[in-house]
């Protein structure tokens, strides 16, 4: 298996899933669950979950992006959001300058953010 960061072979550790790689320290797990209905599970409606926290996200992306700044990751820095539902913070990011993209597991919440126009790849971070 191959570090998804710097390409360099990993190293299998603890179990047949779990990976080092001692090039960048990255510690990966290869078990992957499987996927979620959401609207099934939940009983929420996916539109109203995507407005209902809104408001929320924007409050906590100005701080995130106030702590990014205070500690030296200005507008045009490359920002990553692990599990980024619609793409919400990743929109906000763009709109600050910084050059930002998702990853998402669930296929209908990755979907939503790529028909916004946003760079969302569907899948698992290590």
């Amino acid at each position: 298996m191959h570090c998804v960061v710097c390409t360099e072979e990993m190293t299998s550790v603890y179990d047949k899933d779990t990976f080092y790689c001692h090039s960048c320290q990255l510690l990966s797990n290869t078990f992957v669950l499987p996927e979620v209905g959401f609207e099934e599970n939940t009983g929420v409606e996916l539109e109203r979950h995507a407005e209902g926290f809104s408001e929320l996200r924007k409050s906590n992306a100005k701080q995130i992006f106030g702590l990014l700044k205070k500690h030296g990751a200005a507008s045009g820095a490359s920002l990553c959001d692990i599990g980024c539902a619609y793409g919400d913070f990743v929109a906000l990011a763009r709109d600050e300058g910084y050059d930002a993209m998702g990853i998402e597991t669930q296929s209908y919440f990755a979907e939503v953010g790529v028909k916004r126009g946003l760079p969302i790849r569907k899948g698992f971070f290590p």
